[in-house]
């Protein structure tokens, strides 16, 4: 049972792709297509069944003609009001309209006008596909893009289920109210429908419209008339075979469409002549459409899209209506045009639809609009204006035949004949899609957009059947070689023979780069038997293509190759030198390095571009002169090369190399992190004698930054003697180093449970830690019960991060004990505002944490009522405080001691004001300015003058500057380049601002010290547009103008003013400034370096985190207000 249940799951995922969280509001969205589509199934089956015995099949082409025209202008009229009238206004208040439409027109029939009936058609026709599109535009402000990509598929099963239903129903509600009254089942549905949309429209929206305030920082957008649009979309259209190739694809099928669509009228109602019976045939047809559509989508649509790929799977609907409708023309009958009509509407909802929506992918969001737009309002519509002309041609002009056999051939067959010739031209254009998919892809290898790209790639990786491989390979040969570059390097993955061909027919290319990229791809696919193809490119003009040539041959057995390389040791080029060495190396082994040592000495005391190939190339040499030069570019002035060395220090080192990058870890973030590593994969090699020297320098070291790194690489070891020496620095005074100790307990867990005494000493951990948080919470007790000042605030907010990082340290713990993945469970919910689920964490808790822990934390997690009693003294919290291992406590607690009279507050300034944190002086400094006035200048003229610290005597000359305001003035107006910030102030104006409002305390005094002040005067310009990045900005005081340059002039984009920031994009890319910015007043800004910045992050990875968590939702935002949602998924038609 459970592994039937296993194997169930993956496919039910793929079905109902929901994750936890969108459970309730994807239900009330499935219910809700499920109401409108039934609704627009019965009320269908009622107008065509109307329509058709009141007012006549004959007609039906002429409401082909009306409906393209009421469809365009109604378009026209929905998109004018859409944007000017609030989302949920406009969808709520042209549902209602359409339910009132429905209700006046069965109050109309109750007189059977025979006028009416025309009108009842147009007007159904309007309603059913404004409420599908209705529907779309729905759910896209209830989904991000991401969301819709997995969640439109599944939400338009809502759709076939109510086409089933209606097939289940739709005989005995007309048995029993009559075809006229399914107006009223109609209206009813689409009421409750609109009702149910609106409480979840109000509930769960994700998409804001713009507000007053962002609208009035804009300027007013000129709208393109509609002429304009439709120019531009059939331009757009012109451009690419893949949109041609669309376009005519839609074309056709609803031409086609429509005329197999009035043969089935007309066949049809021949057969029914009653109103009931024939509207009960429609609603059992519409209901067997929907089950064919569901087990279609369901179990074949995508299987065979991922085997056979979109440019075979849309030819599927033009082939079976080739075979349909070449039956009606052989053997035109009931049999014939029910099976043709039945397969086309289940083809067109599910192989067609879905290929066709997959051929959008290659056009980016700003042009798939635009041509949605086009093909979607105009020739969709065109081709029903199109289809009603053929029939009209054909009713006036056809007579029935007399064949040779005697049978009489109607017009209506006729009519077959022409469906059959349209079906064959839509068929070829059809099979023209995948090379215009495939060419799109290609363009697409060298969008500027990164996503684009990727999104191109993984396309293009996918391709399976041959055909569309061998169309690829065949377009490589006449592309350029910027869009060639990319695609040879998809075209090594393919696993077909006719990849390799290609590859070796561009070795002779004319550009260097194709060359060099082809040869490449196939040294990694192999070169058996293709070696003599290779050996010519040794004496390749490109230095790129010989490197590559001789990497590829260096796979190769042949020995003959060996001399061959030898020349090439002298070879002008750095890189084939080292390849050709490293060649030689592989071939010979250590009788040929000998040799190459005078090249990698040469090569480790030359240049930036010389260290880093000589690097390079000793990483992969495992001999011991290898290990000497690298020990050696372990000190290099380069951090990237001492980088690179550290690493292939882990390569080929011994244990002789163990001190070397010990050493490393005491260096820079990048290098530690290489260090280490490397140290964990020689120590694991070499064995237990490593492992006892790692124990005790780790042990005996005074470097706290070495102790924290051997304690990660100790955790990597999987050897129970690093157990002890761990327990040893869980002790450690450095809380890093406790924290890297945590980690390692962490992944030691994971490979077996840990002895009782490690157990114990995880307990004795936790107790310290709780002992640390319970005096936290004394200290926010008695210093700051109601902080309302903003040097109480600031203490408040230190105190209360400092709980939350310890019960964050000791949930870790937990997590080591209890498994990780349950304790950050409960981690999470503690954190939830809802009262319920707090109390439920705190019950998981009480009952899944050992109980000497567990008690103890549920204690001060839920503290009961305090007792009352005196209070507690000042002195011993304070004094605890100013020496609490973290400098921004102690530099908050040094703010604090500015506003408040508390014992021994000149001692505990005093103390602060020697600190070795930079932060924590300054900010004591100033304290004691703003405490104690004129007492107080000695201490400030001393400092200015004598100081050997230059971060304090710049701090005194700042406060002295302010005179006695001290702390209060946070800016004057500084002069060009000076300074008239305190690093604690930077700090707090930066948690002020929303980009940085996620940081904490030590995060924020870190960045503050890459912040530097700069001014602006008015109409200055900060930087310009398609200039290099170099800083973010953030607005201390004054006023920014955004702009861009369009056509010579202009155009403004937005306004800015305090904390908020610009430029920050250049933390993610470092492609030119999109717009320039221009001081309106005068400005002061705090600029942050870019190169400042990644070296920071390099240190403190988690405030990459927390900035980009904050860009990545800007930058949702602004994707879903480009790329309107419901132009992702089209299902806003059913036949």
């Amino acid at each position: 049972m459970s592994n039937a249940v296993s194997r169930l799951k993956p496919w039910l995922m793929r079905v109902a792709p929901i994750y936890p969280g969108e459970g309730r509001v994807v239900f009330l969205s499935l219910i809700v297509n499920f109401l409108v589509v039934a609704g627009v199934m019965f009320g269908r089956t009622s107008r065509d069944a109307l329509f058709l015995v009141y007012f006549g099949v004959q007609y039906l082409p002429y409401m082909y003609f009306a409906n393209a025209v009421s469809l365009i202008l109604c378009s026209l009229a929905y998109t004018t009001l859409v944007d000017r009238i609030e989302r949920g206004r406009f969808l709520g208040a042209t549902s209602l309209l359409f339910v009132g439409i429905l209700v006046a027109s069965r109050v109309v029939l109750l007189g059977h006008p025979h006028w009416f009936f025309p009108v009842l058609y147009i007007l159904a026709q309007v309603i059913w596909y404004f409420t599908l599109m209705q529907f779309w535009t729905f759910v896209g402000d209830l989904f991000d893009t991401r969301q819709a990509k997995r969640i439109f598929p599944f939400l338009a099963i809502g759709a076939l289920l109510g086409m089933i239903t209606v097939g289940l129903f739709a005989k005995r509600l007309v048995k029993l109210l009559g075809t006229e009254n399914l107006l009223m089942v109609w209206a009813g549905m689409l009421l409750t429908a609109t009702l149910l949309a609106g409480y979840v429209y109000l509930r769960y929206r994700t998409v804001k419209e713009t507000g007053l305030h962002d609208a009035a920082s804009l300027p007013k957008q000129i709208r393109p008339s509609e002429w304009q649009k439709i120019r531009d979309g059939f331009r757009e259209v012109g451009k690419e075979p893949l949109l041609r190739s669309m376009a005519g694809y839609i074309l056709l099928m609803w031409t086609v469409y429509a005329v197999v669509d009035f043969c089935f009228s007309k066949t049809m109602r021949a057969k029914y002549p009653d109103p009931n019976d024939l509207a009960s045939f429609f609603g059992v047809f519409v209901g067997v459409q929907g089950f064919l559509c569901l087990a279609i989508q369901l179990f074949l649509t995508r299987p065979i899209i991922s085997r056979l790929g979109v440019g075979k799977t849309i030819n599927f609907h033009p082939g079976f209506l080739i075979a349909g409708t070449a039956w009606m023309s052989v053997q035109y009958g009931y049999a014939s045009v029910l099976t043709t009509k039945l397969g086309d509407a289940s083809m067109l909802y599910t192989f067609s639809d879905s290929s066709y929506q997959l051929l959008y992918n290659p056009i980016s969001p700003a042009r798939r609009a635009r041509v949605r737009g086009l093909i979607e309002g105009y020739i969709r519509p065109l081709s029903l204006a199109a289809a009603g002309g053929l029939i009209l041609l054909g009713n006036s002009y056809l007579h029935p035949l007399q064949v040779i056999s005697g049978r009489e051939v109607s017009v209506v067959q006729q009519l077959s004949w022409g469906a059959a010739l349209l079906s064959l031209v839509w068929f070829g254009i059809a099979l023209t899609s995948n090379k215009g998919y495939i060419r799109a892809l290609l363009q697409n290898l060298e969008a500027d957009n990164p996503a684009v790209r990727l999104a191109a790639a993984t396309a293009l990786a996918r391709l399976k059947d041959p055909s569309s491989v061998a169309m690829f390979a065949q377009s490589l040969r006449n592309t350029s070689p910027e869009r060639l570059v990319p695609a040879l390097q998809l075209l090594e993955t393919l696993e077909i023979e006719q990849a390799k061909d290609t590859l070796l027919e561009l070795l002779s290319h004319t550009d260097a780069r194709v060359r060099a990229t082809a040869v490449s791809a196939l040294g990694r696919r192999g070169i058996a038997g293709f070696e003599s193809r290779l050996t010519p490119l040794l004496a390749d003009s490109d230095a790129r293509v010989r490197a590559n040539t001789i990497e590829a041959l260096a796979t190769s057995k042949d020995v003959s190759i060996v001399e061959m390389l030898r020349p090439l040791l002298k070879d002008a080029s750095t890189r084939v030198r080292i390849n050709s060495a490293l060649a030689l190396a592989t071939s010979e082994g250590s009788q040929s390095f000998p040799g190459a040592i005078p090249l990698l000495q040469e090569l480790a005391h030359g240049d930036e571009v010389a260290r880093s190939a000589a690097t390079y190339a000793l990483g992969r040499l495992p001999f011991d002169e290898s290990m000497n030069i690298l020990s050696e570019l372990l000190k290099d002035p380069v951090l990237r090369i001492r980088c690179d060395a550290a690493q292939g220090l882990g390569c080929v080192g011994t244990p002789r190399v163990i001190p070397q990058l010990i050493e490393a870890l005491a260096g820079p973030p990048e290098l530690r992190h290489h260090a280490r590593r490397s140290l964990a994969s020689i120590v694991k090699k070499c064995g237990p004698s490593c492992v006892d020297e790692l124990i005790g320098i780790a042990l005996s070291t005074e470097h706290a930054e070495i102790r924290s790194e051997l304690a990660d690489v100790m955790g990597r070891l999987k050897d129970g003697r690093v157990i002890e020496p761990l327990l040893k620095l869980l002790k450690d005074p450095e809380w890093r180093v406790r924290w890297k100790v945590l980690k390692s307990f962490e992944r030691l867990a994971r490979d077996g449970p840990l002895s009782p005494n490690a157990r114990e000493a995880l307990f004795q951990y936790a107790h310290g830690e709780l002992t640390a948080f319970r005096h936290s919470m004394d200290c926010t007790r008695a210093l700051v019960p109601a902080p309302s000042a903003p040097s109480e605030e600031l203490l408040a907010g230190a105190l209360e991060e400092d709980r939350l990082n310890i019960q964050e340290r000791v949930f870790r713990m937990l997590g080591v004990l209890c498994g990780r993945e349950v304790m950050r469970e409960i981690a999470d919910e503690l954190r939830s505002p809802n009262p319920r689920q707090r109390a439920d964490a705190l019950e998981a808790l009480d009952n899944l944490a050992p109980k000497a822990v567990g008690r103890e934390l549920l204690a001060l997690l839920e503290p009961a009522p305090a007792a009352s009693g005196g209070a507690q003294p000042h002195g011993p919290m304070v004094e605890s405080l100013v020496q609490h291992p973290k400098p921004w406590m102690r530099a908050c607690t040094a703010r604090y001691l500015s506003d408040h009279e508390e014992p021994e507050r000149e001692k505990a300034l005093r103390t602060l004001l020697t600190d070795r944190a930079p932060l924590v002086s300054e900010t004591a400094l100033a304290a004691g300015w703003k405490a104690f006035g004129e007492p107080w200048g000695a201490q400030l003229e001393s400092c200015s003058r004598s100081s050997n610290n230059e971060r304090l005597r710049n701090a005194a000359r700042i406060i002295l500057a302010r005179g006695t305001d001290g702390l209060e003035k946070a800016l004057s107006t500084p002069r060009k380049g000076e300074n008239m910030l305190l690093s604690i102030e930077k700090a707090v104006f930066l948690k002020s601002a929303p980009l940085f409002s996620a940081l904490e305390g030590e995060e924020l005094a870190a960045l503050a010290d890459i912040a530097i002040e700069s001014t602006f005067a008015p109409s200055e310009i900060i930087f310009e547009e398609n200039q290099e990045p170099h800083h973010i900005y953030l607005i201390l005081q004054g006023k920014v103008e955004v702009f861009r340059h369009v056509d010579g002039r202009e155009r403004p984009l937005a306004h800015l003013g305090e904390k908020e920031c610009f430029g920050e994009m250049a933390i993610l890319d470092n492609l030119p400034r999109s717009a320039s910015v221009r001081a309106q007043e005068a400005t002061t800004v705090l600029k942050i370096d870019r190169d400042s910045f990644f070296e920071l992050i390099m240190e403190r990875p988690q405030i990459a985190f927390s900035i980009f968590k904050i860009l990545s939702g800007r930058l949702r935002h602004q994707n879903l207000e480009a790329d309107h949602i419901p132009a992702v998924y089209s299902g806003g038609k059913y036949a």
